[in-house]
């Protein structure tokens, strides 16, 4: 196997774990949800774009039936570029884990006392004494 950092088979290895990477961080950021990821999704969508461009350089260069070192150069920085750029997104996705919990978070909780406080309430009145009076009343 080549070493060389600018070897076809070392960039495509590159490429597959920055491809794997990526999947992973949209998975995340799905997790996250909204309004949290609200600002990471846009930088997301960019660098999948980014990385696209990388694959077709890279699968155009493939074709050549002499690499260009001069593309693979430019490939390699281009895939730093990415690897950079999706690290900083990972940071921030991290970040955005630990920060508070989203208000529906918070809201799912509180409804649920809600409800169970209001049927507390329903049950205290069906046991209440004057439940025969009420009744008769109407």
């Amino acid at each position: 196997m080549d070493t060389h950092p600018l070897a076809p088979s070392r960039l495509a290895q590159k490429i597959n774990e920055t491809d794997f990477k990526l999947q992973k961080l949209e998975q995340e950021l799905e997790e996250i949800g909204q309004p949290a990821a609200q600002d990471l999704l846009p930088r997301l969508e960019a660098l999948k774009i980014e990385e696209n461009a990388l694959k077709r350089n890279f699968g155009e260069a493939l074709d050549m039936p002499d690499p260009n070192p001069v593309k693979l150069e430019k490939i390699d920085t281009l895939l730093r570029h990415i690897e950079r750029e999706e690290s900083s997104m990972q940071h921030d996705a991290e970040y955005l884990n630990q920060a508070a919990l989203s208000s529906v978070t918070l809201a799912l909780p509180a409804g649920a006392h809600v409800v169970e406080l209001f049927r507390q309430g329903a049950e205290r009145f069906a046991e209440s004494p004057g439940k025969e009076e009420h009744k008769t009343a109407d």
